[in-house]
């Protein structure tokens, strides 16, 4: 009997089945499926019910049309009468995608980013430039079915091709195939995003790949493609800005404006009228004036034309003081005003709203929602558009403003009105009005003071007085000195003897206690002012000019002084004089107490603080940026009220500040602008000496100049010059920062290259274009035209020829340029001294119209060699060749050759041929002439011997040298080329037919020069566009943007600096250093980017070991920055490259112990640094802080996030953080 032990003792059992019933099972019931079952499928999925019926009915419906035409009606006059149909485009992408959209009629974001934006936001619309979405489609790759195949920012799309029997992939990383055999299976399933490819039976052939090849750009362009505009197109050559005349007065103001948005108790100036009447008729306007001449006026209208629109107006001003004193003035005339600051914002979503440039262009940049109800931007003080630093947000905030907002440009008188006007015009492509006036509503009369005595040189009518400058100087001189008063008499009632003034330095009055903040004063002070033992003249000067000013009712007075230190020095000079009265001083204590009852009690003691309430209830002030800003506030007020009599102030006195005065004094007129002592220029001499003369209470405004000259008095021309010579020309001060290229590429909607092209700077060469092209048209038909009658001199086929002398003559134009370079080395201040004799040379006339001339070198001033000419170079004039020179060139002048100035340039040739002396070197006689004419004959050897310029030193001198050796020898070989050349050979010319070869190739090469510089100017070639692919490259090279433009994750925190010195902060983030220091140490680093350093600043060596290596981690950064910079050719600022010489971390151990918790009257104590740029530095530090956390936000670095939010915490408090005593 069988006994079944299992299924295998079974004959129907096969054992050939149970490998494939195990693998059946395994796959039922124990492999997790990646599908849900039928059963559950049923559950979750919702059961779709429709009507067949239905869905037959909607067959033949049709989508529902989306209009992409824009109608819309211009409307003119008070009836509102349509004048004008509109027809415009709806952009795609504001159908496709309305909320991500530049478009104005976008969804509005978060109301807590109404006001400021935010990081991610796009900004709407520049007006005046074409976004690229509009030409989109032509820059996209088509197929050669006329189809879209390539994404924009991909170098490739997808490929639809037989591949053979085997699929084939392209890895494009490694750049190499690999087939289908060589994929994982799992892999290939894992790869969904690649599309499937048909298998051919074919085999794969290497030609077949030429399709996928032609798809791949050679090579990847560093710029979008620029696309000329339409609108320029059709508006070529139009000027869109327009002059008022403002002498023909506007007898129908009233007619013309009706209901007038405000009126005022006074009549308004005919200028005024103009700027209202154009803001009624919805244009923009650019008003120039004078000081106290009324701007504010039109300001004030438009803000009442928003409210009563309903709508908004920003009002913008240069630094955030006149934005706080502003909102102060404005508040008293208006409910509805508000001001916004990097620390302040004071009622947001008002009508009128006070901000400076800076916080404008973050808000366009960030996209906030409040910019699409803004109808009036107000730019205040548009002149400092020149200003270096800060100029180019002026250009960048008008730029990027989109169209819909109308501009009012105020201005000091300025001499380009119409251009700067026309550039706004032509970007925005809106008609500009501007109205200028030269005329002052109070004039000002210009005195010198020398010897305690004073001479008038400009009387309120601009005429110079040439006999007050004479008597000045020769008072000056010495040639008529009286005795000097003995007495000064003060306020008081007493007189106080003069001698016993000076030498009450350094101590108050009897029985007055001294204050220890006088004494930290002091000690400042007295060291400077012992140096050469100026310190008594100039304090007895003060005096006496200060007791004819009270005399003679001239207070108050602003004396400008362009020092800090001197300010201060000047007012403790006077403190023995009394200018208040009891009432006086009691207002001043009173208000001083109240002022800073807001700051903690030790606070109150700090010694400016203490300095300055003893000089103030004399009636003295200071103002200068070293002050607090609650001081400053203190003096400002104090001085509007009249409490202040004399006021010594520097230059930021007068930056917009409305505070006039009754005299404006300058105990100089010389200034140090961080590179040369140098006289004011106009423009700056006419800002300060505005302030004088207040409207309405004087009706002539007095200006002093004293004079600091040992020798006598300044120069008439020059003196004529800055008081009455013209104001300094807005130009542009546009320049690339990484902050904004990055910005745009982020918005990849409007291209770098379009804000280049609409900068001031390249105004004139785009509104030139019509113009330059046909300049260009006509010289090169002129070069043909010379060219082919140069080729007909020859014999066969000339061109070759032609073309041969042309280039020996481009070489001899830029050997003589590089020889003009090493003379100015030469003769440079260095140089002088190898000038031992005078050297005769070879020069172009004093005139473009007269021959060259053979003259000696007299002397050498800065402008450049006086020159002696002896006599002309035969047929030089028709421009004969300089080489060679024989007896028969030099050719006696018919008449005496007079001396003239020259430039550098006009230096052909320096001879090694020393000038006799007992020849003479003034202007000769004919008999001597011809002395001097056989002279150089009898030593042509010599004069044809060049001055020995290859010991020159200095690396600027060693690279020409090279230059000019290299085009020398390039020269000798195409002389040779031309000697052995038989056209040359003087059997088939004579020397004349030579010479006039030589002078039509002449000609050639100055039409070719001129080409070349008129092309190098050109609006497509536009200055910074190589700038830009030098910072593109840079970029590139360290990660912040790919190869496509698409910014990183790097660009992006860039995008948040907005204090400057992006790249390095960035890296310093990136590289996740901060997070492994305490808050306190964090912003103790940060302060080496917003302290500027400086001579003179005491700071420890050592302020803890981490700091220590936080500061040369810094450092490093620097080094690797600059070096990319140095490898890409990438220009550097002045900041950048000498951020290690310049100390910045002269602060790092006063901001640590703040952060500590450090009282600041305490750490005054430990630095040198004036508390009001200590103050200045912290305020700054509270914007990088703001700016890393942003970027720490945008990485996900919470632990960096949280340390910057408690550093804030620790640095925003007690004195620093005072608010404002405007708001």
């Amino acid at each position: 009997m069988t006994v079944v032990n299992s299924l295998r003792d079974l004959s129907l059992y096969d054992d050939t089945e149970e490998e494939s019933i195990q693998s059946q099972i395994e796959e039922k019931y124990l492999t997790p499926s990646f599908q849900l079952s039928s059963d559950w499928l049923y559950r979750l999925q919702p059961e779709i019910k429709f009507s067949s019926t239905d869905l037959a009915a909607h067959v033949g419906e049709f989508p529902a049309f989306e209009p992409r035409i824009r109608l819309g009606f211009q409307r003119k006059g008070l009836s509102g009468e349509i004048s004008k149909l509109e027809i415009g485009s709806v952009r795609y992408s504001e159908l496709v995608n309305p909320t991500s959209a530049l478009s104005v009629t976008r969804r509005a974001g978060r109301k807590q980013e109404s006001v400021k934006g935010n990081s991610g936001g796009i900004p709407f619309t520049p007006g005046g430039i074409d976004i690229i979405e509009r030409s989109l489609a032509k820059d996209l790759h088509h197929s050669e079915l006329g189809l879209l195949d390539t994404p924009p920012g991909i170098s490739r799309g997808a490929v639809f091709t037989s591949m053979g029997d085997k699929e084939t992939f392209i890895n494009e990383s490694e750049g190499s195939y690999q087939t289908g055999s060589d994929i994982n299976t799992k892999e290939h399933i894992a790869e969904h995003s690649r599309l499937e490819v048909d298998i051919g039976q074919e085999s794969l052939k290497e030609s077949q790949f030429s399709s996928i090849d032609d798809l791949l750009p050679e090579s990847m362009p560093f710029v979008r493609d620029v696309i000329k505009k339409e609108s320029e197109e059709v508006q070529e050559g139009r000027n869109w800005a327009h002059m008022v005349d403002i002498n023909q007065k506007m007898e129908n103001f009233k007619d013309l404006v009706p209901n007038p948005a405000r009126t005022w108790p006074f009549e308004l100036d005919n200028f005024q009228k103009e700027a209202i009447y154009r803001l009624e008729q919805g244009d923009s306007v650019f008003v120039a004036a004078h000081t106290s001449a009324g701007k504010t006026v039109v300001a004030e209208y438009a803000m009442s034309m928003a409210t009563q629109h309903m709508t908004k107006c920003i009002y913008t001003s240069p630094i955030k003081a006149l934005s706080n004193q502003k909102y102060r003035d404005f508040k008293q005339e208006y409910d509805d005003v508000g001001i916004l600051t990097g620390d302040v914002q004071l009622n947001p979503d008002a009508t009128t709203l006070i901000m400076t440039t800076e916080i404008l262009r973050s808000m366009l940049y960030r996209g906030a929602d409040i910019i699409r109800d803004v109808e009036f931007i107000i730019f205040d003080e548009v002149h400092y558009v020149n200003d270096s630093e800060r100029g180019v947000v002026w250009e960048e905030v008008i730029i990027m403003l989109p169209e819909h907002v109308k501009l009012i440009l105020l201005s000091a008188t300025v001499p380009n009105t119409f251009e700067f006007a026309n550039w706004v015009g032509r970007t925005k492509q809106k008609d500009v009005y501007v109205i200028s006036t030269s005329k002052r509503p109070v004039p000002l009369s210009h005195s010198l003071y020398v010897e305690n005595e004073l001479f008038p040189i400009v009387d309120a009518q601009g005429n110079f007085n040439n006999k007050g400058y004479l008597a000045a100087q020769n008072k000056a001189t010495g040639g008529d000195r009286k005795e000097e008063p003995k007495t000064v008499k003060n306020t008081s009632g007493g007189n106080s003897n003069l001698n016993t003034a000076i030498k009450q330095k350094g101590r108050a009055s009897k029985g007055e206690n001294v204050a220890k903040g006088m004494k930290k004063q002091l000690a400042q002070i007295t060291p400077q002012k012992s140096k050469a033992n100026k310190s008594t003249p100039m304090k007895t000067r003060l005096l006496h000019l200060a007791d004819y000013l009270r005399k003679n009712q001239l207070l108050p007075t602003v004396f400008f002084v362009f020092s800090r230190k001197m300010c201060e020095s000047h007012a403790m000079d006077m403190q023995s004089t009394q200018l208040n009265t009891g009432k006086e001083q009691s207002q001043v204590h009173m208000f001083m107490e109240q002022a800073i009852s807001r700051l903690r009690k030790e606070d109150r003691d700090i010694p400016q603080i203490t300095f300055l309430r003893e000089m103030l209830k004399n009636g003295i002030g200071v103002h200068h940026s070293g002050l607090l800003p609650i001081m400053k506030e203190v003096v400002e007020i104090l001085f509007a009220r009249g409490l202040v009599k004399i006021l010594f102030a520097t230059e930021t006195f007068a930056m917009g500040l409305n505070l006039p005065t009754r005299t404006v004094v300058f105990t100089d007129i010389r200034k140090f602008d961080s590179k040369v002592m140098r006289l004011l220029n106009p423009s700056e001499y006419t800002q300060m000496a505005g302030r004088a003369g207040r409207r309405g209470l004087d009706t002539v405004g007095t200006v002093i100049i004293m004079n600091t000259s040992k020798t006598g008095v300044t120069e008439r021309y020059q003196l004529e010059r800055m008081i009455l010579g013209k104001a300094k020309k807005l130009s542009s001060q546009f320049r690339l920062t990484y902050q904004m290229i990055l910005s745009l590429l982020r918005i990849e909607a409007v291209r770098v290259e379009d804000v280049i092209h609409q900068s001031f700077g390249e105004n004139e060469s785009q509104s030139m274009k019509p113009q330059q092209q046909q300049v260009i048209l006509n010289l090169q038909q002129k070069q043909v035209a010379q060219k082919n009658a140069l080729s007909a001199c020859f014999a066969n086929d000339g061109s070759s020829n032609a073309t041969l002398l042309v280039n020996y003559h481009v070489l001899e134009y830029e050997y003589q340029k590089l020889g003009s370079s090493l003379y100015r080395i030469f003769g440079s201040e260095k140089g002088r001294t190898r000038m031992k004799n005078k050297y005769v040379v070879y020069a172009r006339g004093k005139k473009n119209s007269e021959p060259l001339s053979l003259g000696i070198i007299a002397n050498i001033y800065n402008f450049g060699p006086y020159i002696e000419p002896l006599c002309y170079i035969r047929n030089s004039k028709e421009g004969t060749r300089f080489w060679p020179i024989d007896r028969t060139t030099l050719v006696s002048p018919q008449k005496r050759m007079r001396p003239y100035r020259a430039g550098w340039d006009d230096i052909l040739f320096v001879s090694d041929l020393g000038w006799p002396s007992q020849l003479g070197d003034d202007s000769m006689p004919s008999k001597d002439v011809e002395e001097a004419i056989k002279f150089v004959n009898n030593k042509m050897d010599s004069f044809q011997k060049e001055v020995n310029v290859s010991k020159l030193t200095g690396i600027d001198a060693q690279v020409i040298l090279e230059k000019r050796a290299l085009v020398s020898s390039q020269m000798r070989d195409m002389s040779t080329q031309l000697e052995n050349d038989s056209n040359f050979s003087n059997q088939k010319h004579s020397l004349t037919t030579l010479e006039s070869l030589h002078v039509q190739a002449r000609d050639i090469t100055e039409i070719q020069m001129q080409l070349k510089d008129l092309e190098n100017s050109g609006a497509d070639s536009a200055a910074l566009l190589p700038e830009y692919e030098q910072r593109i490259n840079l970029l590139k090279e360290a990660g912040y943007i790919d190869e496509q433009l698409n910014v990183a994750m790097k660009g992006r925190v860039a995008c948040e600096i907005s204090i400057g010195f992006e790249l390095y902060i960035t890296e310093l983030i990136m590289d996740n250093f901060l997070s492994s220091f305490e808050p306190e140490e964090i912003v103790a680093l940060l302060s080496a980017f917003v302290f500027e350093g400086g001579k003179g600043v005491e700071s420890t060596t050592s302020v803890t070991p981490k700091l220590d290596l936080g500061r040369e981690r810094i450092l490093d950064i620097f080094e690797f920055v600059n070096g990319l910079a140095d490898a890409n050719n990438v220009m550097l600022t002045q900041e950048e490259s000498e951020f290690a010489e310049k100390d910045r971390f002269g602060l790092m151990h006063v901001i640590y112990e703040w952060a500590r918790g450090m009282s600041f009257s305490e750490i005054t104590s430990i630095t040198n640094v004036q508390e009001g740029l200590i103050v200045r530095v912290i305020n700054r530090l509270d914007e990088v802080c703001r700016s890393v956390m942003t970027a720490a936000r945008i990485i996900g670095e919470v632990e960096l996030y949280d340390k910057l939010a408690i550093a804030q915490e620790k640095i925003k408090r007690d004195i620093v953080f005072c608010s404002s005593l405007y708001l």
